[in-house]
């Protein structure tokens, strides 16, 4: 050996779920980067705590808009919009929450079993894409 010691740690492949203790920085089978246990535990961690900002943040805004759709006054703001409108918007506050809430799960499998939950991740991303359309459509609508 030339002096440098080789420490093997648990390592897996986000691609093709390959899962080892190796020393190995690209994976044996599809050439991708190997990721540290430790390294999608942290992963998990943020994803958690974007989950818990989305769901406090677009839960303190509806809270907040319900007070000023039920409780108008002259000196607080005042909701002139459509039924429909005000349905738009607290359905998109809902999905937003929805993605939030399947981070943090997704997160926590993460930061729990230090491995990647192909099948949540996915769940999530599909949930990104339904709220991207969906506002999308919200904003043509109302157009």
């Amino acid at each position: 050996m030339n002096g440098q010691v080789t420490t093997t740690k648990p390592r897996s492949c986000y691609k093709c779920g390959y899962f080892a203790d190796t020393a190995e920085a690209k994976c044996p089978q599809c050439g991708r980067i190997l990721h540290t246990v430790i390294a999608t535990r942290i992963r998990g961690l943020l994803m958690m705590l974007c989950g818990v900002f989305l769901m406090a943040i677009i839960g303190y805004i509806s809270i907040w808009m319900l007070d000023v759709i039920y409780n108008p006054g002259p000196s607080k703001a005042q909701f002139t919009g459509t039924q429909e409108e005000k349905l738009g918007i607290f359905a998109l506050f809902a999905g937003i929450i929805v993605f939030g809430l399947g981070s943090f799960i997704t997160g926590a499998w993460q930061a729990a079993f230090g491995r990647r939950n192909k099948t949540l991740s996915w769940i999530v991303v599909g949930l990104g894409i339904l709220i991207f359309v969906g506002g999308g459509a919200t904003v043509w609508f109302f157009k």
